[in-house]
Formats: structure tokens, C-alpha cells, sequence
């Protein structure tokens, strides 16, 4: 969720994800609708209407609200409204600029995003070069890129996907996850994955039903396989991996959540997945024995004790898409979902020092001690490559260390004192640790147009080629 060149909330569908996917139920009429109206062309008004109606049957009736304005543009004018947007500072942070260089740092220095790149200059590039569509309440506009595919469903579910997004800001959804209060990536992404679930699913499902196939045909678990290992070969290929995994995880992650609680019902009732969505991106991965989602558990460990002279200037939760990531590009894991999945919390803190970026710091709990005793002896065997050090805190918990001076800390589990993350004290305990680097450090601000603590907010973008593989083998 970010705000476009012209401000509002922005909704952006990358190219790997523009189709999405909804099951119809055998009530739903629009199935049908669909396989009469066939194929359309999507600049067209009278194609854009058919769509919206047939969203509005599928996600349980009711009233068709006015239609979104739907735009074509190049490829040429999209990059340049991202750069008048950088140059007028839209979408410009709080943060002093120091703390997007610290986090961009830890994040270096954990693996998880190319060297000497900042987190907003990498999801800058990410957007620009591979946005299909995206959606902006501001102004009530779909956009959609104006590079077409060969096959008109691909193109139609692009529309649906954005259309959901529309009928989501009429019905208020973002004042429902409002309420969840959510801080820290962790919690962020799930809210984005009930959004971007629900389009994924959706647009999908009008894809099918528009090039002829009955969607009950459709093997959902079949085709949310083949999404997952897709995002995987983008996460291990991709320079900044948390990055890639960010914009790529809620798509398969929401879609096949929000599928599988849909198709429950016998009736579409939307407000009941919302209210039951999971907290955290832990829910949305791994059921307990009884097949509910599950919930993570705190850190019982606190930080090591910060490196001399040295203040936090940022703190997150980075969730199972951050074990996913270190799992699939660092560790180089043959299923990171493994160590995604044996996530229950974690803890990552920049800090700087006195005229310089210092360190980082993450902790993560997993579910078991003989979770945390592979992920120890895994990180370990990397440590030196990649100058870290690695302590086991306790049964479930490690941290890893990056660029930490040495002696290495003593691995004692002292109990967390940390505050809530992102709570009123952060803007001014990052004010604090940005003087240490001095009055300019201390003064600038973040002016990027993406933001830099959640690159997942500066939007959802894949490469083409990706995404015309998985929606070709899905309507084969």
C-alpha cells in the first residue's frame, strides 16, 4: 500500500501475479455470465462493466457500485511519473535518511539485499521495470500498463485483479485492517496478503470463466504449487532477495489462504475472512494440529548488549517472509518454506555509531529446539563469509550478528526490555542515534518515493516472462 505520483492509496499487481484466483461456488451466477459474454477487449467500457458485474456476483451480490475510470499507459509515462513523484518528495518518510541507511545496511550485511544498494532504490527499480497494473483511490483509477498479452484472459484477469481492489476500498476494507493496528513488516504483510489474496483469487477466477473453462474444473492447490515455486526461482535469482520475497510472497501466500476459506462457505461472506484473518504471515503458512492457523510466540531472549557507543536506529519484525528469504537465497535451502513455517518470532535492530552505520542484529524463535539447532549450524557455517557471529540464545532462539565487533557477546539469554515496535518514542530515538553520524546525517530526510522500511508498501512487481508461465500452465 503506497501512495501514487499523484497521490491516494496505491494497489500495485505485478506481471507475475496479474491474474488471480477465485473459485466459483455453485450459486454464483457470474461463472457463467462470464462464459457467455467470452473474451472482450479491455478498453473498451462496455468490457471493463461486464467484469465489474461479474466481480460483484462472485463475492456474494448485491448492488454494482459506479465503475472505476480504467487507463492505458506506456511503459515510458509510468517511469516518468515516478520521477516527477521523486522529485516532488511524494511519499516522503518521517524517518531521517540515516535510518534508511542503517536498514539498508543490516540488510546488506544479513544477505538479504544487494550490496551497496538502498532498500528504496531497489524496490524503485523493481516497480518501474516491472509494474503491470496497480489501483489508486486518490483519483479512483486502474491503471494498467499498456503491454498487452497474446491471450485477452491474461489481459481481462489484470482488470479483475485491480476491479477487486476498487470494490475493497468501497466496502472500506483498509479501515477494517486499520483497526488491526498492525506494526512491524510482519503484520503489515499479512494485511497486504488478505488484500492481494483476495484480488489473486478473483482475478483468476474471471480469467477462466472468460476464456471458456469452468473454474470448478480448476485445481487450486495444484495451481497455488506452482505460483509458490515460481516466487522461489524469483527470490533466489533476484540481487535483493527480502525485496523479491516481499513483493512476490502475498500472492501466493493470501491466494491460497483466502481460497481455500472461501470455498468453506456456502455462501460468499467476506467480512467473516476478514475478521478471521491471520495477524501474522505465520497464520497464513502453518496450521496446527487442528488445522487452525497458527500464532507466534514472543522472544523470550533480549538483543546482546549493543556495541559500544553504538544507538538503535531502526527495529522490525520481519516475520516468516524474512525466514523465507534467508532461507531460499542465503541459506540456499531446497524448500524455504521449511524454515518459514518453524517461525515464531523474531527481532532485527540497526544500530549506528559515532560517524558510521554500525551493526545488526536478528533474533529469531522458532517452533522447536531441533529448529533452532539446524538454523544455528547452518548460520555457522556461513559465518565467516559473511562476518557474522552466531550465538544460540536459547533452545528455540538465535541471533545473528552482522559486522559486530568483536569479542563476540556472550550468548546469555537476558529477558527482552524492548518497547512495541514502532511506537510514539521511535521518530525520536532515531533522531537520537542519527546525530551520532552528525548534524546532516541527523537533519535529511527520506525523500525517495518508496518508503524503506517495507519495500513490500512501494509495490508488488515481477518480471513478465514469470508471470506469463504460471497463468499459460494455469489455463492450459
Amino acid at each position: 500500500m503506497k501512495r501514487d505520483p499523484r497521490g491516494g492509496r496505491v494497489r500495485r499487481w505485478p506481471c507475475l501475479l496479474r491474474l488471480a484466483g477465485c473459485a466459483l461456488l455453485a450459486s454464483v451466477s457470474c461463472g457463467g455470465e462470464a462464459e457467455q459474454q467470452g473474451l472482450c477487449d479491455l478498453r473498451a467500457r462496455g468490457c471493463q462493466q461486464g467484469i465489474y458485474r461479474e466481480l460483484v456476483a462472485l463475492r456474494g451480490g448485491g448492488a454494482v457500485p459506479s465503475l472505476p475510470r480504467v487507463r492505458l499507459i506506456t511503459r515510458a509515462e509510468l517511469e516518468a511519473l515516478a520521477r516527477a513523484a521523486e522529485g516532488d518528495g511524494a511519499g516522503a518518510g518521517d524517518e531521517p535518511r540515516c535510518v534508511e541507511q542503517a536498514f539498508s545496511r543490516g540488510l546488506q550485511q544479513l544477505g538479504l539485499l544487494a550490496p551497496a544498494t538502498p532498500v528504496g532504490a531497489a524496490a524503485a527499480e523493481t516497480f518501474t521495470e516491472g509494474v503491470a497494473a496497480f489501483y489508486t483511490s486518490a483519483d479512483d483509477t486502474v491503471t494498467i500498463v499498456d503491454e498487452l498479452s497474446e491471450d485477452p484472459a491474461v489481459d481481462l484477469g489484470t482488470l479483475a485483479h485491480e476491479l477487486t481492489h476498487a470494490l475493497q476500498q468501497r466496502e472500506r476494507l483498509s479501515a477494517r485492517l486499520d483497526g488491526w493496528q498492525a506494526r512491524g513488516s510482519d503484520a503489515e504483510l499479512a494485511q497486504l496478503a488478505l488484500s492481494e489474496g483476495e484480488a489473486t483469487f478473483c482475478g483468476l477466477a474471471v480469467a477462466l470463466a472468460r476464456s471458456g473453462r469452468a473454474v470448478s474444473e480448476l485445481n487450486w492447490e495444484a495451481a497455488f504449487d506452482l505460483l509458490d515455486q515460481l516466487a522461489l526461482e524469483e527470490v533466489r535469482e533476484a540481487a535483493s532477495a527480502l525485496v523479491a520475497a516481499r513483493f512476490t510472497l502475498p500472492y501466493p501466500l493470501g491466494g491460497r489462504y483466502f481460497s481455500r476459506r472461501f470455498l468453506e462457505q456456502a455462501r460468499p461472506d467476506l467480512p467473516a475472512i476478514y475478521e478471521a484473518w491471520p495477524r501474522s504471515t505465520i497464520g497464513l503458512l502453518a496450521p496446527d494440529d487442528a488445522g487452525a492457523p497458527v500464532e507466534p510466540l514472543p522472544l523470550a531472549c533480549g538483543p546482546p548488549a549493543a556495541p559500544a557507543g553504538s544507538l538503535v536506529a531502526d527495529d522490525d519484525r520481519m516475520g516468516a517472509v524474512g525466514a523465507y528469504a534467508l532461507g531460499a537465497k542465503v541459506l540456499a535451502l531446497s524448500d524455504p518454506r521449511t524454515l518459514a513455517r518453524q517461525w515464531r518470532d523474531d527481532r532485527m535492530l540497526q544500530y549506528v555509531g559515532p560517524g558510521q552505520v554500525a551493526a545488526v542484529s536478528w533474533r529469531l524463535r522458532l517452533a522447536l529446539p531441533a529448529d533452532a539447532q539446524t538454523l544455528f549450524e547452518q548460520a555457522t557455517g556461513q559465518a565467516t563469509a559473511r562476518d557474522w557471529q552466531v550465538l544460540r540464545l536459547s533452545a528455540e532462539e538465535v541471533a545473528l550478528l552482522g559486522a559486530w565487533p568483536a569479542p563476540a557477546p556472550a550468548a546469555v539469554c537476558a529477558p527482552p526490555d524492548e518497547g512495541p515496535l514502532f511506537g510514539p518514542t521511535e521518530y525520536a530515538a532515531a533522531e537520537v542515534a542519527c546525530a551520532a553520524l552528525g548534524p546532516t546525517a541527523a537533519a535529511a530526510r527520506n525523500t525517495s518515493l518508496h518508503p524503506l522500511r517495507l519495500p513490500l508498501r512501494a509495490g508488488r512487481v515481477e518480471p513478465p516472462p514469470l508471470f506469463r508461465r504460471w497463468i499459460g500452465a494455469t489455463l492450459r
